[in-house]
């Protein structure tokens, strides 16, 4: 889970924000993956009123890398479908 992590971080930042606005109703102007576990994740956010952590949950349970790229690309599809 490590690499996801940090290809989230170094080449998703701005779905990461998209993320927690959309799943945990936070607005950040910079949010980094933690940690990443079956169920979901955990994120740090950059917000106006100071740093502020949260943990999102994923659409469905991941068993291996493979689905959980899946459903992150599910879930962004989804947030900038609500974005619209």
């Amino acid at each position: 889970m490590a690499e996801i992590i940090q290809h989230m971080n170094a080449d998703h930042k701005d779905a990461l924000v998209l993320l927690a606005w959309e799943f945990a109703r936070i607005d950040s102007q910079e949010a980094t993956m933690t940690a990443v576990d079956r169920l979901g994740f955990h994120v740090r956010m950059k917000t106006p009123d100071g740093l502020r952590g949260a943990r999102i949950a994923f659409l469905r349970e991941v068993s291996n890398p493979a689905e959980t790229r899946k459903v992150l690309v599910e879930m962004v599809q989804q947030a900038r479908s609500q974005a619209r």
